[in-house]
């Protein structure tokens, strides 16, 4: 008996840019992971003389909250995590506060075998949370940023 043969697909090319308001498309190099999240409340919903009594009759779903990427960035002092996202006019951005202005966050992965590029592009991002660890126990110093990016809307395409 023959094993079903199926096609595989090997992503070689997958790239993050960045878009503040006003400002050029950038490639963020450094950006090691990116892991989007969504989350909404499901409510059960109970109707009299339900069978079985403690199984909900239907669950509802609410409204999606919570659309978050976790994002962990190598700083190898070209740029900082914040300096990243920034508009092209801001030099220095060292603090949260100074991240004021939206930017998108656009996803590229293109497909190999036909050259064809998908999109996914997270709108109106805001850095909520961002932390930074240095390591220097290996004789250098090594940079690892992460943030927590709080966004608006995904908008995507099919390979194209």
């Amino acid at each position: 008996m023959a094993s079903p043969k199926t096609k595989a697909q090997l992503v070689t090319s997958y790239k993050i840019f960045v878009r503040a308001d006003d400002s050029q498309r950038q490639e963020i190099g450094q950006l090691i992971s990116l892991n989007p999240s969504e989350g909404r409340d499901i409510t059960d919903s109970f109707v009299l003389g339900n069978t079985p009594p403690d199984e909900p009759f239907e669950l509802i779903p609410g409204v999606v909250r919570n659309r978050r990427l976790e994002a962990n960035y190598v700083a190898l002092y070209q740029k900082e995590f914040q300096q990243a996202v920034a508009r092209d006019d801001q030099d220095v951005v060292v603090a949260l506060s100074s991240q004021n202005t939206p930017f998108d966050i656009e996803e590229s992965v293109t497909d190999p075998n036909t050259g064809q590029t998908k999109t996914k592009t997270y709108q109106e991002c805001f850095i909520q949370d961002y932390s930074s660890v240095r390591d220097i126990s290996r004789g250098d110093i090594r940079e690892i940023q992460r943030a927590t990016i709080v966004y608006k809307r995904v908008v995507g395409t099919n390979f194209q």
